[in-house]
């Protein structure tokens, strides 16, 4: 009996497994980020459409318009905390957005503090 339980188990877990790949599929893909030091260069991902050689891609910050242009990228040099922010980017206007969420962290610090020996 118990091996009637195994085998419905991992039965289940791999109709799960499949449906879950399957969505994975249909999820739109996002948009890549690369920092280097201080920038941020964020990339729209290529969406075929219709007329491939005109390909508008428009950038937004908390639903704020920031530009509009052929080019996929958007990209931010001495990125600071004013710069956090949700940033997505469209090739048409009824197109699904792609979103980046942005923060920045603190530097990170790599000083070692010492306690003093009291011998």
């Amino acid at each position: 009996m118990s091996g009637r339980r195994v085998s419905y188990i991992f039965l289940f877990f791999a109709v799960v497994m499949a449906v879950v790949a399957q969505d994975i599929d249909l999820l739109p893909e996002t948009a890549t980020v690369d920092i280097w030091d201080t920038t941020v260069k964020m990339t729209c991902p290529f969406v075929p459409q219709d007329e491939p050689d005109i390909v508008t891609v428009t950038w937004y910050k908390n639903e704020e318009k920031l530009t509009e242009s052929d080019e996929r990228s958007y990209t931010i040099d001495n990125y600071n905390e004013k710069n956090d922010g949700l940033y997505y980017c469209r090739q048409k206007s009824n197109e699904e957005p792609h979103y980046v969420f942005i923060k920045a962290k603190e530097p990170f610090s790599s000083s070692i503090l010492a306690k003093r020996s009291t011998d």
